[in-house]
């Protein structure tokens, strides 16, 4: 069994400034570290990438939507920049050498619309996730769609 820690419990905004936290949370006998992740290209992947191969922890990713990202918005451009959005988390956790990403990526946090969600947004996550296959695969990345609770955002 593996046990790590999110860097949630120091910081929203993970940043190089933290990197000295990786051998504290090894020498507490833990395996892994898990970043948060809002805009990929905000990580200083090189460093963190070296920071976590140093401190021999593996490396997995939280990755949070920002309110302009919706996989399943009515407007079909919004879904093809989540879409786009997706990929580079992917492809970014990829780079810092995590092979999960996770995160409760069916909507923004904060999106709450007042009811349950319906079958035309239950579809249009379906062919969002099931685009993201190909990516998946190719970058030796595992999904985890994380369930919030219902004043964070739906996911059911």
């Amino acid at each position: 069994m593996k046990i790590g820690v999110s860097a949630f419990a120091w910081t929203t905004n993970f940043r190089t400034s933290h990197l000295h936290l990786l051998p504290k949370v090894r020498e507490q006998g833990l395996d892994g570290f898990e970043i948060p992740m809002f805009d990929p290209a905000n990580l200083a992947v090189s460093a963190i990438r070296r920071a976590f191969e140093s401190a021999d922890l593996e490396c997995t990713v939280c990755a949070i939507l920002p309110a302009d990202i919706n996989p399943i918005s009515p407007d079909a451009s919004v879904r093809a920049k989540s879409l786009a959005h997706l990929i580079q988390c992917i492809e970014t956790s990829a780079q810092l050498g995590a092979r999960l990403i996770g995160g409760p990526l069916f909507a923004p946090i904060g999106y709450l619309p007042g009811r349950r969600r319906t079958v035309k947004e239950w579809n249009w996550a379906i062919e969002c996730f099931q685009k993201l296959g190909e990516t998946l695969d190719a970058n030796e990345i595992t999904l985890s769609i994380e369930p919030v609770n219902r004043s964070e955002t739906f996911s059911s």
